[in-house]
C-alpha cells in the first residue's frame, strides 16, 4: 500500500490525484446505483511514476492541466497525461497554488521558504 502525503480536488471533472512520494494516483467519479446519500464512487484510472520526490499537486483553474512539484515542478495535461513542461528545482517544493484567474501559479520552497511566481 502507497502512503498518501497529498491530496488535488478537481472541481470540474470530480478527479483526485493523490500523492505518494515518487508516484501520483489518479482516481475518477463514477456514478453509484446505490441508493446512499452520495450518488459517486471513485476508482483509480491512471498511475503516474514520477522520476523524483512528489510533494504536492493541484489542478489548474478549468481542470485541463495538473501541475505537480517536489524537487522537479511538472504540468501533466489531464486530457490524456502526458507531461507538456518539466523542470528540476534547485530547492524542493512544499505547496503550489493556482493565481484566482489561472494566469499563474505560485510554489513555495520548502528549505528557503522562497515563494515563486510562474
Amino acid at each position: 500500500r502507497a502512503q498518501i502525503t497529498a491530496i488535488a480536488l478537481c472541481p470540474q471533472s470530480g478527479l483526485i490525484g493523490a500523492v505518494s512520494y515518487h508516484s501520483l494516483y489518479i482516481l475518477s467519479a463514477q456514478s453509484s446505483d446505490n441508493d446512499d446519500d452520495y450518488p459517486y464512487t471513485w476508482s483509480l484510472s491512471h498511475t503516474l511514476s514520477i522520476g523524483s520526490r512528489v510533494a504536492c499537486a493541484t489542478f489548474n483553474n478549468d481542470g485541463k492541466e495538473l501541475i505537480v512539484t517536489g524537487s522537479e515542478l511538472l504540468i501533466y495535461r489531464t486530457e490524456d497525461w502526458k507531461c507538456v513542461w518539466s523542470t528540476h528545482l534547485t530547492d524542493e517544493t512544499s505547496q503550489v497554488t493556482v493565481s484566482p484567474d489561472g494566469r499563474f501559479f505560485t510554489t513555495l520552497s520548502r528549505n528557503s521558504k522562497v515563494l515563486k511566481l510562474w
